[in-house]
């Protein structure tokens, strides 16, 4: 069995007096310190820099502020923007994808030894798929089509 109990307090102060009731001890734990000056909250006018204003659900329950005055986002969380349902879509490629071109040297590699398939990045100066130009994605996947319809036309022959 396992049981998880998780605890938010709004300042380091907070977290030391809910210490030292649980303990006994009338003082705070020693072995707290002070957080970092850069997480530290700011004048707090209710607005950032942007003129939000904070938000539990998205910024950090320490209400601190970046260097550059706005609210410090709460770990773990993503932005409401990319959560909603109104986000487009994301945009179809026009041509083939890094994806098909993996799909097209994987046949390749079935139907020869990875030596073969070298020897297709070798044509398009590359050493893996990654360094391959999208604008070259199309004639890579017909040479790996025309390498496996070799092999098959080759088979044939010797059948």
């Amino acid at each position: 069995m396992s049981v998880s109990i998780s605890f938010e307090f709004g300042n380091l102060k907070e977290l030391q007096a809910f210490l030292a009731k649980q303990s006994g001890d009338a003082a705070p734990a020693k072995a707290l310190t002070e957080a970092p000056a850069e997480e530290t909250p700011t004048e707090d006018t209710g607005l950032d820099a942007n003129g939000d204003e904070w938000d539990a659900e998205i910024h950090d329950s320490k209400r601190a502020k970046t260097a550059a005055g706005v609210w410090r986002k709460r770990r773990g969380r993503r932005a409401a923007s990319e959560t909603t349902e109104e986000a487009p879509a994301p945009k179809k490629a026009k041509g083939p994808t890094l994806d098909d071109v993996r799909d097209a040297l994987k046949n390749v590699a079935e139907a020869f030894d990875v030596e073969r398939c070298k020897e297709i990045l070798k044509q398009f100066h590359v050493k893996q798929i990654r360094g391959l130009d999208e604008d070259k994605y199309a004639k890579f996947i017909a040479a790996c089509e025309e390498a496996v319809s070799g092999e098959e036309e080759e088979e044939g022959l010797f059948d």
